[in-house]
Parts: C-alpha cells; structure tokens; sequence
C-alpha cells in the first residue's frame, strides 16, 4: 500500500485541485484507491489517499 498526504492552507479551491489531480493520476496508473480521509482544521485542509 502507499500513502499520499495532501494539505492546502485556507484555499479551499487550491486543495480540491490538488486531490482532483492526484485522484487523476491513480486513475491513469490503474491503482487502486483503499481508502480517502479528509480532515478539515482552522489552519486548512488535509487528506489522506491509500491506494494499492
């Protein structure tokens, strides 16, 4: 399995570019995503992407 960590600071736009994109790259590789966490904080965003 691998981890990817994708943070953004009070750009909400900026952090759903950034997931989109990864997301895309998963998908033009044919991996697999496990598992997507998401966590909203006063300081910004952040997600955790597992994939195979």
């Amino acid at each position: 399995m691998n981890v990817k960590i994708i943070s953004s600071g009070f750009s909400e736009k900026s952090f759903e570019n950034k997931v989109n994109q990864y997301l895309d790259f998963i998908q033009d590789n044919n991996l697999k995503i496990v598992e997507i966490q998401y966590r909203p904080s006063f300081y910004g965003y952040s997600a955790m992407i597992i994939y195979n």
